[in-house]
């Protein structure tokens, strides 16, 4: 009668399978001793390999906090932020260079925020003087609106 052994391992690579790297599992002798330890996606969950994958759990814990940490005090520096752009105009009022996301991120760049160009919901170039809401994504599910003030020079 075969008898089934497992076996605890570390996880070395991230795998839809078997999971994250550093998880612990249990899997057959066979399985391990034939096939993840060849491959290298996984080790002998040893005292050692144990405290190492905890440290990396701990590691890829304390990453997921950071985001919404930062989102936080990017939100709290957009809030009632009041950009200004002073732009030539032609006799109809159309601005020779438009203000774009590009330059939206520029200008909060030079206020100490910094803040990519593609999280700018600009829906197209301003190309005429006015007041104008202009969302910013600070994370996936947060939109802060800022004021860009468009006049003509």
């Amino acid at each position: 009668m075969v008898s089934n052994q497992y076996m605890k391992v570390v996880i070395l690579k991230n795998d839809s399978k078997l999971g994250m790297v550093g998880d612990i599992k249990n899997v057959s002798d066979g399985y391990a001793i034939n096939f993840l330890f060849p491959q290298k996606l996984a080790a002998a969950a040893t005292p050692v390999n144990i405290a190492i994958a905890a440290k990396l759990n701990k590691e890829r814990a304390e990453k997921k906090g950071k985001p919404a940490a930062m989102a936080h005090s990017l939100s709290q520096k957009l809030a009632g932020q009041i950009l200004n752009f002073k732009e030539k105009a032609d006799q109809s009022g159309t601005f020779f260079a438009s203000v774009t996301k590009e330059r939206i991120a520029s200008e909060l760049k030079k206020k100490g925020i910094v803040v990519k160009s593609k999280k700018i919901k600009l829906s197209s170039p301003i190309k005429q003087a006015g007041s104008f809401d202009v969302p910013v994504a600070v994370s996936s599910g947060q939109v802060i609106t800022i004021k860009v003030v468009a006049v003509n020079d």
